[in-house]
């Protein structure tokens, strides 16, 4: 459906334009239109001129929606477009960033965007029991795998290199088809969509408490952002005010969680540019932020934390004392690292004019956090978009305009600054007062956002009158920046794609294992040592865990007559698992240091360490792996999702309809948790050994 060239757009500001459209009153906090097609039409080439930002586009069985952001006024609203003959203008054909959103609605629901172009599945692989498994009337299918065609490529000397899903280290399931000519990559094309777990149909019909706990398991590494946000729209519905305390309380975790995964992000980067030291360091400094988080919070990733209504922990005297300490330590030992990457000119030689982002890209994909950020957006929806308390913390906002693994590094950089900043101001003004409200039950819509360490995360929410869930819809940032890291690694070698991809870190994480070198033992030495007493010792005691990890290795060789390898194989999880298991590699823990380690390939391994739940996009990639396995093998099934019994079970997109790792492969140990902790993994590792 084309529309005419000819078509004037109104000079007029957002507000205006919808002024005269429908408006659904039980809509909150931010106004929702239903506009006509005409309207959308206008809209969309708004969007494709970049006065309009795209923050969302989703579907429901006859309407679509589409969440914009109008930067010259900051005014957000939502638009709908009913779609009563199941098809509906495509804003892809106008502006790209709409199109992988728009494939999705077709998967989801059989809406066809008339006018796009790409008629290719995005998270329908083919593997599901369903055809449009949300629409009204879902089309049985055999489960039979879709073909997909990438984009060709031509010229002399070009070669195709492809890509996964299952990747060489701890890493999220993607595939990557890489077009080469030589080193020099000239086109790089992503398919996602392995580890869909059928999360919105799973949402409907359950409490919003029901509810909480799996939007807050959408993206583990982000799980404070995804709770808050779902408690303010759940807050939105309700009419709920959350206690000024609670409120300061979800910052105080939101910083926390920023640091800590700046932190993972700063030393994976430098660890992709072969200089293990900051890696190492960053390790150590997240490894202690999470200890103490654990004891003050309950959770090492603050999971289940953030309710609505509130918060479901608490700090004494003593332990607001403690946490600032910590993070005052935090901050010395960081500025030592940044001066040591920023003097290192092996590390500028990587990192400067190495994966460049244009302005214009950013500008156009409404990129958001620090993929944004470096290459000069201007946004923050801490500040943008002002909800409290942030809007009266009133945070600084770190922007660069280089747009390259470099200018990423230093907006993290300057983030972990701000947010350590932040949690010395909400520890000094910390409120009085309960932790919580009641949260009345009422039917209507609401949407939340919240800034995460990737930017900003939304969730949008239809409630019924006995406060269940009749729609949900969680949209997580890396759905426009995935494309941007296609455009940045252009005309980069591809033994560069590990650090570009790790500057975006779009909701895929990998681990690579590599020890310190003799240059930078007196450093970490000294780093160890000039812990202050009121940062908690690992628990168990470094003692316990050195001889909990000797007795592993003990019973390796015991069985095995050598030291244990292990292969890890993400089938499905939220990567809150993953976490975990890396967190063996960092200096506190240091797995190699007793002789086990992780294997890039399962043919060297001797454990299949599998996280789930295993979707049905992913079923047949494990069971290769584990055929690849060589025999006497073991598979060990880490988390409450790889046993069958985690909040995703039951979804069309999960194998087995549970997700259990069992439906696939022989497990021989499950290893329990949400997530499992570093010690529990290794005590799984113990009991596997000394069971046989």
């Amino acid at each position: 459906m084309s529309a005419s060239p000819a078509l004037v757009l109104p000079e007029h500001p957002l507000a205006e334009l919808l002024a005269g459209q429908p408006i659904v009153v039980e809509h909150r906090p931010w106004a929702r239109h239903r506009v006509d097609p005409p309207t959308w039409e206008i809209l969309g080439r708004l969007l494709a001129v970049g006065r309009l930002d795209l923050l969302g586009l989703w579907g429901e069985p006859e309407a679509v929606h589409a969440a914009l952001f109008e930067p010259a006024t900051q005014v957000l609203a939502v638009v709908s477009l009913d779609c009563p003959n199941g098809r509906f203008p495509s804003l892809g054909r106008l502006h790209p960033p709409a199109i992988r959103l728009e494939r999705t609605i077709r998967d989801l629901f059989g809406l066809e965007p008339e006018g796009l172009e790409d008629a290719r599945g995005w998270l329908d692989h083919g593997r599901w029991p369903l055809r449009r498994p949300l629409s009204p009337k879902p089309l049985p299918h055999d489960g039979t795998p879709d073909p997909y065609p990438f984009l060709p490529v031509e010229g002399e000397g070009i070669h195709e290199i492809p890509v996964g899903p299952i990747h060489a280290g701890i890493i999220e399931p993607g595939h990557f088809r890489f077009s080469a000519q030589g080193e020099t990559v000239v086109r790089l094309e992503a398919r996602l969509g392995w580890v869909h777990k059928g999360i919105e149909r799973r949402l409907e019909g359950l409490t919003w408490q029901e509810g909480a706990r799996i939007v807050g398991r959408v993206s583990g590494d982000a799980t404070v952002a995804y709770q808050w946000a779902f408690a303010r729209a759940v807050e939105a519905v309700s009419g709920t005010e959350p206690p000024a305390r609670a409120v300061f309380l979800r910052a105080l975790m939101a910083e926390l969680e920023r640091i800590a995964l700046h932190l993972h992000d700063f030393g994976f980067v430098c660890n992709d540019a072969a200089f293990a030291l900051v890696h190492t360091h960053t390790g150590i400094l997240r490894e202690q932020l999470l200890q103490l988080v654990n004891e003050l919070f309950g959770h090492r990733l603050m999971m289940d934390r953030i309710v609505p209504g509130g918060v479901v922990a608490d700090l004494d005297a003593a332990e607001v004392d403690r946490l600032r300490e910590l993070s005052r330590t935090l901050a010395r030992r960081f500025e030592r690292l940044v001066r040591i990457y920023d003097d290192t000119p092996s590390l500028m030689d990587r990192t400067a004019r190495t994966g460049i982002l244009a302005p214009e890209l950013a500008r156009r994909f409404a990129a958001g956090g620090h993929v944004g950020r470096a290459s000069g957006r201007d946004f923050d929806s801490r500040r943008d978009l002002a909800y409290p308390p942030y809007d009266e913390l009133r945070p600084n906002v770190a922007v660069r305009t280089r747009g390259d693994v470099d200018a990423r590094v230093w907006v993290r950089i300057e983030e972990i600054r701000e947010s350590l900043r932040l949690v010395e101001r909400i520890l000094d003004q910390l409120p009085r007062g309960p932790l919580s409200v009641p949260v009345a039950s009422r039917a209507g819509e609401g949407m939340g956002i919240v800034e995460s360490f990737r930017g900003e995360v939304l969730v949008w929410l239809r409630l019924d009158a006995e406060g269940r869930i009749v729609r949900c819809h969680p949209r997580d940032p890396s759905w426009f920046q995935w494309p941007l890291l296609e455009a940045a690694i252009d005309a980069n070698i591809v033994a560069d794609f590990p650090l570009c991809n790790k500057s975006f870190d779009c909701s895929y994480i990998r681990l690579l294992l590599q020890r310190c070198g003799p240059v930078s033992r007196e450093l970490l030495l000294e780093g160890l040592l000039e812990r202050p007493v009121a940062i908690p010792k690992p628990e168990p005691s470094p003692e316990a865990l050195a001889e909990l990890a000797r007795t592993v290795d003990r019973a390796a060789l015991g069985r095995l007559g050598r030291s244990l390898v292990i292969r890890e194989v993400d089938a499905g999880s939220c990567n809150g698992c993953e976490l975990e298991i890396h967190a063996l590699s960092n200096a506190i823990y240091d797995l190699e240091r007793f002789g086990i380690r992780f294997a890039a390939s399962p043919k060297h391994a001797d454990v299949l360490m599998v996280t789930g739940p295993v979707t049905r996009n992913m079923a047949a990639a494990l069971r290769r792996a584990w055929e690849c396995t060589p025999d006497s093998k073991w598979v060990v099934a880490v988390g409450d999702c790889a046993a069958g019994c985690g909040v995703f079970a039951g979804s069309y997109a999960l194998a087995g309809g549970t997700g259990a790792v069992a439906e696939i492969v022989p497990v021989h140990l499950h290893i329990r948790g949400c997530p499992p902790s570093p010690m529990a993994l290794l005590q799984g590792l113990l009991a596997l050994l000394e069971g046989g």
